[in-house]
């Protein structure tokens, strides 16, 4: 007796279906967000590594931001906030794998250390290109621009975490996103969980990636909230924060 499966196309039409229901579950959402704050005290976000180096990303963003690079297929990556590199390394690995496309990751510091870390993981370093500045400086934007403007790219903002940073990052950046492609705002779970008393920040609720982002959809209607990838993400640091353009 031959085994009975869905096809491809109803299999997903039924996954479709299932994470538009979960969407709706607030309750389950507020579970989900209770384990996060919960966990945040033992620093669980941080707890992933890729080939060697953390990610302060959770798993499940990390993957569907995978979801997304197989479906666009950039030519860039812009990466604002890398931190230890784990998740640049992650994206260029991606990259590797599609045989195109860089990584420029962005941040106002990265140390030399971390650098040579990052140079000496074989093909996948050689689709990563650093750059040490702060995304709101002028001389950065303008050198950025250069270096993407007219090409596939996905953003993803992962820096300063206040509405006031977040906004004009939006404003900005936003300008160089490919149609279809997207903007990605990192960390709008501070919108929903309470600060981590272990850890003192100038965001929180009200001040935070969430806050920039529901201002920034009320003016620019060139995107939208691509509820294919928010239906279905649960533990995530992103809630609504995955940004398509439409136009």
């Amino acid at each position: 007796m031959k085994k009975k499966i869905y096809t491809k196309k109803l299999f997903e039409r039924i996954l479709s279906k299932n994470a538009a229901n979960m969407a709706k579950d607030k309750k389950l959402f507020l579970l989900a967000n209770k384990v996060i704050q919960e966990s945040d005290k033992y620093m669980f976000i941080h707890q992933t590594k890729f080939f060697g180096e953390p990610s302060l990303n959770l798993p499940e963003d990390l993957f569907r931001i995978q979801e997304i690079i197989y479906d666009i297929k950039p030519d860039i990556i812009l990466e604002i906030g890398v931190a230890w590199g784990g998740s640049t390394l992650f994206f260029a690995s991606i990259l590797e794998n599609l045989k195109k496309g860089r990584i420029i990751g962005l941040d106002i510091y990265i140390p030399d250390t971390l650098k040579n870390r990052i140079a000496q993981k074989g093909k996948i370093s050689k689709r990563i290109k650093l750059i040490e500045g702060s995304s709101l400086s002028k001389n950065i934007q303008n050198e950025i621009t250069k270096l993407i403007k007219g090409l596939k790219t996905i953003i993803i903002l992962d820096s300063n975490h206040t509405k006031d940073h977040v906004l004009n990052e939006l404003n900005f950046y936003s300008k160089l996103v490919s149609k279809n492609s997207y903007i990605i705002c990192c960390d709008t779970i501070l919108n929903f969980i309470k600060p981590n008393k272990l850890r003192n920040r100038e965001w929180g609720p009200n001040n935070n990636p969430y806050t920039a982002l529901k201002q920034f959809l009320k003016y620019n209607k060139n995107f939208i909230i691509d509820k294919k990838i928010n239906n279905k993400i649960l533990f995530t640091c992103n809630p609504s924060g995955y940004l398509k353009r439409i136009k």
